[in-house]
């Protein structure tokens, strides 16, 4: 995808497709923000894309298993 692109995909309602409603990414996002984490896309024009997500380990739960 274009550089215009990549930086307008988590954008409500922009989608590059005739079907699409544009607000799947947008939902991601959203979701993955609530619980305290970051999404990250990368891509180049015709090689595809790599989306990484960043959630944060619950501390309180780490430390009643590391007991």
């Amino acid at each position: 995808m274009s550089d215009e692109e990549l930086q307008a995909i988590f954008t409500p309602y922009f989608t590059t497709k005739a079907d699409g409603t544009g607000l799947g990414l947008a939902v991601v996002q959203n979701i993955i923000e609530q619980h305290g984490g970051t999404i990250r896309a990368e891509s180049q024009p015709g090689a595809g894309a790599i989306f990484t997500l960043w959630l944060p380990v619950d501390a309180q739960r780490r430390e009643d298993e590391q007991r």
